[in-house]
Formats: structure tokens, sequence, C-alpha cells
């Protein structure tokens, strides 16, 4: 028995399924995101203070380590992949999905600093991220349900 028969360890397709290119991805554009709006802020000085804005940008900040802290996991995990134990795996995309929603997280305070924004601007843009986050809600409960062969486009893709 050599050690990719082994039971214990975990294979390269579970490391792969659990720690995503496309969830790398969304949380280094997330990352960049929010470091840029703390740097853009940071930069403005003389901007009147406000408790919005300071709410916001502290929010943003408090998200900040739990990011960086998912893509250190991520990197360790591709790089590991071929020796990692099962309960490793499982220990580590446990902490990676509580990173994932801290971090996305941070989502709250970019909303919270475009609210202040102007009068109207700020309802807009909380009903429109209503509206996405319904619409994704819907795609993804309609998408389950679909019959198993055919896209969301209705296009088949069994062939």
């Amino acid at each position: 028995m050599n050690d990719s028969d082994s039971p214990d360890l975990a294979n390269e397709e579970e490391v792969r399924e659990v720690f995503s290119d496309r969830r790398w991805t969304i949380m280094g554009a997330l990352l960049g995101t929010s470091t840029a709006i703390l740097l853009v802020h940071s930069l403005e000085p003389d901007k009147a203070p406000s408790l919005q804005r300071d709410i916001g940008l502290g929010i943003i900040a408090s998200t900040l380590p739990f990011m960086v802290v998912y893509c250190a996991l991520h990197l360790y995990a591709r790089e590991n992949g071929e020796r990692m134990l099962v309960s490793e795996l499982h220990r580590l995309s446990n902490l990676s999905v509580v990173c994932q929603l801290i971090a996305y997280g941070s989502m709250i305070g970019i909303l919270t600093l475009w609210y202040g924004i102007s009068d109207v601007v700020g309802p807009l843009i909380i009903a429109a991220s209503v509206v996405a986050f319904l619409t994704v809600r819907y795609v993804l409960y309609t998408s389950t349900s679909a019959s198993p062969g055919l896209s969301m486009f209705g296009q088949n893709t069994s062939q």
C-alpha cells in the first residue's frame, strides 16, 4: 500500500474542492477592495469625522485579518495537499468557512460607507443589494432543483 492509497491522507481533488480557485479569487478581490478603501479613507484626514464613517471603516478593518488568514490557509492547503490528513483538511475547511463568513462582513462596512454618500445613493445601494442577494439565492435554489443534465440557461450539458 503506498501513500496515495492511505485512507488517512486527503487526495488532491478533495483539497481542490475545499480550497478552490474561485473562492481564492473572491477573497483576493475582497481583500484588495477592503485594503484600497481603508487606504483611500486614511488619505482623507481633513474629511469631517462621522460615526457612520468610523463604523464602516471599523468593520472593514476588523475583517482584514480574517481575509489574510483565509489566504494563508488556502496557500498552506494547496502547497501541502498531497500529504495532508483528512482530519487536518476538515479542520482547515471549517476554519476557512469561518474566515470567509467574517470576511464577507466587510461588505456591510462598505455598504455603510456608501450609504452615507447621499440621500439618494444610500437607499438605492441598499435596495440594489437586497435585490442582488435575492436574485442569487433564487438562481441557486432553482438551479439545484432543475434537471441534472440542464445548465442554468436550459442547455443540455450532458452530451
